[in-house]
């Protein structure tokens, strides 16, 4: 395998490896390379933008493929209005990794706000010709067009990626394009194609369609009954969800009698108490007390919203109070479904690890996220690591990672991954983040053989990791793909 097939978090953490004998000024895996990066952190602290810019350069001289040094420079040049001078760096980190999405798209963004629309166009063909039938060229391309060209050259480059992937790709973000244009027709349809069976983003197309500024309530009844005429019961279930979150009543009763009665056992029982929860919320006095009554409850005042134990936690947190919070999670966690008890298991486990300063920073994150602004949670993460202890730093990264997942940006989990890799290769989220990088990588066909060679050097420097068995499986997938 040649160095310009591996990604480069992977070529930080094994090309010097499988190096005999390093050569006089070669930078060490997790020693030289760390310290630089931590040298150059502390100098841009202290505002010594040139003494930082020389460290990184030094570093990336000697490994070009340092993505935590890429990102690094890119920052301390900002700082010093030289931004134009990470394009010569961006450009080496292309050449040899070519499946880079994360480096592709910081060449784009520079690109764009240099004002260079003619070499942006022809960076965006470049990454499309790349790998044409994956959506993670267009997803990315399309978010720099917006604010370079507008929504009608954003719409063409979506549409060409749906051309390009099949099926119903990027219906998400053609929905949101149309939705911005003033159709919200069209921005209806698209998000009843992104949902399918997929429940998992009802919360977020329920958001979408409450920012609309025009039609709103329309908008959102034209959703629900799409929904409610899906053969599957996931698709009715997120129009049930939907009704109850946009406080339409009887489309929110009627859809949920429906949906219950084609459950049985625990999952209508959770069902169950997840309307009458929100139905209170929402003041849904006939859709309350229906749940209620089918859960054998009372239902004298259903009217008055009462919280869940986890949703007086993240008031607790935004108060400031994060001890009682982390309690009230752990009080909560017996009436979780398990896709939720770990989510809240890892959080109260890691706030519990810090120091006061990080469990203050990673609990205001944590509320932003749970209100859905996950943006917002990633980049408050990232941006105030910096001031933790090396300790921390690993592990709230992490947190930041499974934040931007959850939140549907995996362009910045994965650099946030890529980060762990580089700058914390000796920390225990390392396992976690390898793996994730790899299946992200994966993800498109040029990136399959760095997603092999990232699983390979886990699964050989950490044989006892938790996350090896996982790696296993995944590393056969990728190699029977390629058979």
């Amino acid at each position: 395998m040649s160095l310009r097939q591996l990604g480069p978090g992977v070529v930080v953490l094994t090309l010097l490896l499988l190096c005999s004998a390093p050569a006089t000024g070669q930078i060490r895996r997790g020693t030289d390379e760390g310290r630089l990066l931590r040298d150059a952190a502390a100098r841009e602290s202290r505002g010594d933008f040139d003494g930082a810019e020389s460290v990184l350069r030094q570093l990336l001289e000697a490994v070009p493929a340092s993505a935590g040094g890429l990102f690094a420079l890119e920052r301390v040049l900002r700082a010093k209005g030289e931004t134009a001078e990470i394009l010569r760096v961006v450009d080496v980190l292309i050449a040899r990794d070519a499946a880079s999405s994360g480096v592709r798209y910081l060449k784009l963004r520079v690109l764009m706000e240099l004002d260079s629309l003619a070499a942006l166009e022809d960076e965006a063909e470049r990454w499309f010709e790349m790998d044409p039938a994956s959506e993670v060229p267009y997803r990315e391309v399309a978010r720099v067009y917006e604010r370079a060209f507008g929504p009608d050259r954003v719409l063409q480059v979506l549409s060409r990626g749906r051309e390009a992937a099949g099926d119903d790709a990027l219906a998400m973000e053609i929905g949101d394009v149309l939705a911005a244009m003033g159709d919200s027709d069209g921005a209806v349809e698209e998000w009843v194609r992104a949902i399918r069976d997929d429940v998992v983003r009802t919360t977020a197309i329920a958001r979408r369609v409450q920012g609309l500024t025009q039609g709103r309530d329309a908008a959102g009844r034209r959703l629900v009954r799409s929904l409610a005429r899906s053969d599957l019961v996931p698709g009715r279930l997120a129009g049930a969800r939907i009704a109850l979150e946009l406080g339409l009543e009887p489309e929110a009763l009627d859809l949920s009698k429906e949906v219950a009665s084609d459950l049985d056992g625990r999952a209508r029982e959770v069902f169950l108490k997840d309307v009458a929860r929100q139905a209170r919320e929402k003041d849904l006095v006939q859709t309350a007390s229906w749940a209620l009554s089918e859960l054998g409850g009372d239902a004298s005042t259903p009217a008055q919203p009462r919280r869940s134990g986890v949703e007086r936690a993240y008031l607790l947190f935004d108060a400031g109070d994060v001890e009682e919070g982390r309690r009230g999670l752990l009080l909560a966690l017996p009436g979780l479904e398990p896709s939720d008890a770990t989510e809240v298991i890892q959080l109260v486990g890691l706030v519990g690890r810090l120091s006061p300063e990080g469990a203050e920073l990673l609990a205001t994150a944590a509320v932003r996220a749970h209100r859905g602004q996950y943006a917002e949670a990633v980049c408050a993460l990232t941006e105030s690591a910096e001031s933790l202890g090396q300790d921390e730093r690993p592990p709230v990264l992490a947190e930041a990672a499974r934040i931007a997942e959850r939140g549907e940006l995996p362009s910045q989990a994965a650099l946030i991954r890529e980060r762990i890799l580089t700058e914390f290769p000796d920390s225990p989220e390392v396992g976690e983040a390898a793996l994730a990088l790899a299946r992200y990588r994966a993800a498109s066909s040029a990136g399959v053989a760095a997603a092999i060679a990232l699983l390979e050097h886990l699964i050989t420097s950490r044989p006892n990791a938790a996350v090896v068995p996982d790696a296993r499986l995944e590393l056969e997938r990728l190699r029977g793909r390629g058979r």
